[in-house]
């Protein structure tokens, strides 16, 4: 059974890419739809990614009974410690209103994500010797969202950041399967499949 989570006001907390990064064969991979096309109503895949747990997201699972009754148990328990799940099969992810798009190699000079904004004024190219996959140009305005996730592309070889602006009244969600996640119940324990 699928899951859909409304993630709009939590994504870059919630959405976590780089917790697995060490966890070797898992690696965080994204998928985009080919042909690539930038859209407005926007999606893709990400596989191998940290779902970081909210209290508010205990409602949701709750609704899906029984599929995610464990999820239910370890979001609600009382022990103070981070919770995340592991997904390890593709979760969906989609996000309404997109204005600008950016897909970027790291570590290739280019400015930090807080400084994304103002790429866009160019055409969209691309610019394989700054590490500059994709960008589509748009206007910044107030009250606009930047979302930002990353992985190893499907595309290439290479680990990419994907960061997303989007207007004010934005609906980002990921959608996964019951069958596809993992449960951490400790700190000192490795991920066991849930369901």
């Amino acid at each position: 059974m699928d899951i859909t989570l409304d993630i709009t006001d939590n994504f870059n907390f919630v959405v976590n890419y780089c917790i697995f990064l060490g966890y070797a064969p898992m690696k965080p991979v994204v998928f985009f739809e080919e042909p690539f096309s930038f859209k407005e109503n926007f999606s893709f895949e990400l596989m191998n990614l940290g779902l970081n747990m909210e209290d508010e997201m205990l409602h949701d699972f709750a609704a899906n009974a029984p599929h995610f009754d464990d999820v239910v148990k370890y979001i609600s328990s009382p022990v103070d410690i981070a919770k995340n799940i592991l997904i390890f099969g593709k979760a969906k992810i989609n996000i309404t209103n997109l204005k600008g798009l950016c897909i970027q190699m790291p570590n290739t000079g280019l400015p930090p994500y807080e400084k994304v904004t103002s790429w866009f004024g160019r055409e969209s190219k691309f610019i394989p010797a700054r590490g500059l996959y994709f960008e589509h140009p748009y206007t910044l305005e107030k009250g606009d969202r930047l979302f930002v996730c990353g992985g190893h592309s499907s595309f290439s070889d290479n680990y990419v950041n994907v960061y997303m602006i989007a207007g004010g009244n934005t609906k980002a969600t990921i959608t996964f399967s019951s069958e596809e996640y993992a449960i951490k119940e400790s700190e000192d324990k490795d991920y066991e499949i849930g369901v």
